[in-house]
């Protein structure tokens, strides 16, 4: 998603509860700031009081202006946040970028100059950061925690830690939409079914195109017939149960050096290995 390819954007939701930083309306209390439309409770330009409120899904809405210099780029964001929905034990977070300026500071733009560039060149480069500030103007996130979960990042964020992780996929989602508890469990739950290698799947189950797949789901396939002799001439390892949606039409031997999977049959272990129109899902063509 957007927020974890702008870095622009992830300065911003870290500046916005962080304590101490150079916003331009910092407030500092705790304590409600008026009760606005609907019954949702204003923070106004407080952010500690947005803080407070995310304890207990207080419906709360906060407005805030700050700038960060980070490595030399002076930034000014506007964000409007806002907590809603309590459901259950979980807590629906919004937030929407409202504006975004940036600038060199004067020390990089001597050192810019002292290295040779000209300030047309300077400017050029001021425009083109603005230029990719400008995309995350108007971009909304809307996300689901339990509150617990919330109140921790927000603890995090105000002890300076943070990642880029934090508004990610499955609890977070681009848009105002409302994403249900039952959203988040499905997603979490294909987030942990993702692997690189078999470690990375907990035990009794194996990486198969970067899915975690039960051991079970190829024990139970027909072991390859190690030798097949034809007259003179002879194959090994090779299966001859017939498959309707495979590309040649019979299973194929898997090898591989996982003992749990070497030497099974199996309808394919490659996309190509399938019939048009099908495509290959836990070692079977099914229909895309």
């Amino acid at each position: 998603m957007n927020l974890k390819k702008n870095n622009f954007l992830l300065i911003a939701l870290i500046a916005i509860i962080v304590s101490g930083c150079t916003s331009s309306s910092p407030g500092t209390s705790t304590g409600a700031q008026g009760t606005g439309v609907n019954g949702v409770q204003d923070c106004g330009a407080d952010g500690a009081c947005f803080s407070a409120a995310a304890a207990n899904c207080t419906p709360v809405k906060v407005t805030l202006t700050f700038s960060v210099d980070f490595l030399g780029i002076l930034s000014t964001t506007t964000n409007y946040l806002e907590l809603s929905k309590k459901e259950g034990i979980t807590c629906k977070y919004y937030q929407r970028t409202e504006s975004q300026v940036v600038k060199l500071s004067d020390e990089i733009k001597q050192q810019l100059l002292s290295s040779g560039k000209t300030e047309a060149e300077i400017e050029q480069q001021e425009s083109e950061l603005q230029t990719s500030a400008n995309q995350v103007i108007g971009l909304e996130t809307s996300c689901r925690f339990e509150t617990a979960k919330l109140v921790e990042l927000l603890r995090n964020w105000q002890a300076g830690n943070f990642s880029t992780d934090d508004l990610s996929e499955p609890n977070c989602v681009e848009g105002n939409v409302d994403v249900s508890l039952e959203q988040v469990q499905a997603a979490a739950v294909a987030e942990e079914n993702k692997c690189l290698i078999s470690s990375d799947c907990s035990e009794g189950f194996h990486c198969f195109k970067k899915e975690c797949i039960n051991n079970e789901v190829i024990e139970s396939k027909s072991a390859c017939e190690a030798e097949v002799c034809t007259g003179s001439t002879c194959e090994f390892n090779v299966c001859q149960q017939t498959c309707p949606n495979c590309e040649d039409g019979k299973l194929s031997c898997m090898m591989s050096s996982n003992p749990v999977i070497d030497k099974k049959c199996v309808e394919c272990f490659m996309d190509s290995m399938c019939a048009t129109g099908f495509e290959c899902k836990a070692y079977e063509c099914v229909a895309k």
